[in-house]
């Protein structure tokens, strides 16, 4: 009889545990999906904003290209022109050189 109980003890036990056990299962991979959602969400997020890192680094360099050759031509024609005395024809041939490099 003490034996009988105790396999009936024990077979609930084991019962609760395997239900225990699936409930967990079920927890985790529903977790895990969660996070891989979330994850691939952060993902594309990181992707569009390397993208517009890349634009924006690309419209830097450009600007600072731009302004980089056109202020220092500038001030080259500048000193070019207000050098001269007589006419622009000896201008506009400095002026040329300057573009030209």
């Amino acid at each position: 009889m003490i034996a009988r109980y105790n396999l009936q003890v024990l077979i609930a036990l084991l019962v609760v545990a395997v239900l225990a056990s699936a409930i967990g299962i079920v927890h985790a991979r529903y977790r895990h999906r969660q996070l891989f959602t979330e994850l691939s969400r952060l993902e594309k997020t990181r992707d569009a904003l390397n993208i517009e890192f890349s634009r924006l680094q690309l419209e830097q360099a450009t600007l600072k290209g731009s302004s980089r050759s056109f202020g220092t031509s500038g001030v080259v024609v500048m000193r070019g022109l207000s050098g001269v005395r007589g006419g622009c024809g000896g201008s506009n041939v400095q002026a040329s050189r300057v573009f030209e490099a």
